[in-house]
Formats: structure tokens, C-alpha cells, sequence
């Protein structure tokens, strides 16, 4: 079960390492909120090494890790024995997905749900949180995930929003 959001953990994939450094992309100013918001409650933030050689491919990831106290989080082989099940799981019930982009999209909430992560947060709306919402509708992954269309600190309170008074 992942560990209670008092101190919580939270995922970050490389769309949204993108997203938070690149003041050009849409969503910036929200990923850049979140960030502010893991930093200031000292979140345990966690940075696959799948998202740090994504990253690579675009820009160099020491600028991004740097400033911060990201924890890294290797690949294991029970990572990829989840991942298969995920990615078996997802591909039949999307008949219409590529094998390798499925395998792709659910490595790092196989690390997620292996290592009891509360949160992944993400840009890819249309591939990355769609699998990590199945699989937690199957019942295959606690972890919530936190989409860039807008900035929510509900999520940390169990979906309670804060009434104006």
C-alpha cells in the first residue's frame, strides 16, 4: 500500500522533467507549481532512470537534477516482471496500441507500484495516465496519477477541495 500522503512520494516522468524546464511548453507554470509544492512539504521525489535517459535524448539531465534531492530509481527485475503484467493487461484491453509503446508507457508505473509510490506525475495524457487510470480501475495500481491540465493540491488530501468562506 503506498505510504500515507502525509510525506508522500511522487514519480516524476520525463514529460514532466520537459515540461518543468522548458518555459515554452504549455503546461510550465503548473509543473512548476507542483515542484514548488513537493519541495516546500519535503516530498520524497523520485526520478526513474528510464525518465533520466528519455531526458538524455533532449537535454542534459544533470541541469534538472541537480538543483534538487531527487532519489534515483534503478529498473529491477521485479519492475519488469510487474511491467510485463501491465503491459498484458493493457494490451488487451487496447487492441489498438502498440506492443513496444505499451511495454514503454507502463515501466515506470510498474517502479511506482513496486516501490509503493503514491503519485506519478505526468504531461502524456494520451498514452502515460491512461494506462497508469486503467490499471488503478483494474485494481493492478494504487498509485493516483497527477495530470498538467491544472494545478490541484487536492490530490494530497484525498480529493477534499478547500471551500471559499
Amino acid at each position: 500500500m503506498p505510504r500515507s500522503t502525509k510525506h508522500f512520494s511522487v514519480l516524476f516522468d520525463t514529460s514532466f522533467l520537459i515540461t518543468a524546464y522548458d518555459k515554452s511548453r504549455n503546461s510550465f507554470m503548473v509543473a512548476n507549481n507542483y515542484l514548488k509544492y513537493f519541495i516546500t512539504n519535503k516530498s520524497l521525489m523520485y526520478v526513474s532512470s528510464i525518465a533520466i535517459a528519455e531526458y538524455e535524448r533532449k537535454g542534459t539531465v544533470e541541469e534538472v537534477l541537480a538543483p534538487y534531492s531527487y532519489i534515483p530509481l534503478d529498473f529491477t527485475a521485479r519492475d519488469a516482471i510487474i511491467c510485463a503484467e501491465f503491459a498484458n493487461i493493457s494490451e488487451a484491453k487496447d487492441r489498438s496500441a502498440q506492443r513496444d509503446a505499451v511495454k514503454d508507457d507502463v515501466k515506470q508505473p510498474a517502479q511506482a507500484c513496486h516501490h509503493d509510490i503514491n503519485f506519478v506525475i505526468t504531461d502524456d495524457k494520451s498514452s502515460f495516465a491512461k494506462y497508469c487510470i486503467s490499471l488503478r480501475d483494474l485494481g493492478k495500481l494504487e498509485t493516483r496519477v497527477i495530470t498538467l491540465d491544472y494545478y490541484d493540491e487536492s490530490y494530497f488530501r484525498g480529493g477534499q477541495r478547500t471551500l471559499p468562506i
